[in-house]
Parts: structure tokens; C-alpha cells; sequence
């Protein structure tokens, strides 16, 4: 019969250190805030991007984990909503559908 050979194992002895990940959770007053300004500039304004435009940022937003879409809006400011008004419709739109309202991720 064979003989089983025990391998020495590289990590034996050394703690395994975990990368310990924060949950995060979409931050409700910032939402409001970007909810409000959208819907003041669609008032004044009418629509902000073109329909090509719009499916291309559903495509790009659609492929976004949650995870990424709660903390671009979370990172985002004013000025960022400012510059892109229709992606953060889209990202803000997606939001809703996936109801990442009370998910901690």
C-alpha cells in the first residue's frame, strides 16, 4: 500500500487574516437631497439627457453591483449631480428598483 505524505502547509502557524469589509447603508438624507435637486432641474428644465444617453447609463448602471451603487450616491455631492444629472437619475432610478433603501450591504 501507498504511503501518504504528509506537505508541509506555508501558512501553518501564521493567523490568516481576514479583510474584515464595513457594511454600508445608503445614506437617506443625501438620497432626499438628490431626489429633490433631480426633480426641481426635470421641473425647470424637462429631461435631462437624450433616450440614447439614458439607455446607456441604465446598461452601465444595470451592471453596478449594490454595493457600488449605494456608495456612489453616498460619496457623491452636489456638484457631481451638478455635472451629471441623468446618470444620477438612472443610478437613483436603479436604486428603487433593487430597493437598496434599508439593505445593509
Amino acid at each position: 500500500m501507498g504511503e501518504i505524505i504528509r506537505f508541509p502547509n506555508k501558512f501553518e502557524g501564521q493567523k490568516r487574516e481576514s479583510k474584515r469589509v464595513e457594511k454600508v447603508k445608503l445614506d437617506l438624507v443625501k438620497t432626499v437631497d438628490l431626489r429633490g435637486f433631480l426633480e426641481a432641474l426635470l421641473a425647470s428644465s424637462g429631461p435631462l439627457v437624450g433616450k440614447k444617453t439614458t439607455e446607456a447609463y441604465q446598461q452601465l448602471c444595470g451592471g453596478y453591483s449594490d454595493r457600488q451603487i449605494v456608495e456612489m450616491i453616498n460619496n457623491s455631492a452636489k456638484s457631481d449631480w451638478q455635472k451629471s444629472p441623468g446618470y444620477y437619475l438612472v443610478l437613483l432610478d436603479v436604486c428603487y428598483k433593487r430597493n437598496l433603501f434599508e439593505k445593509e450591504l
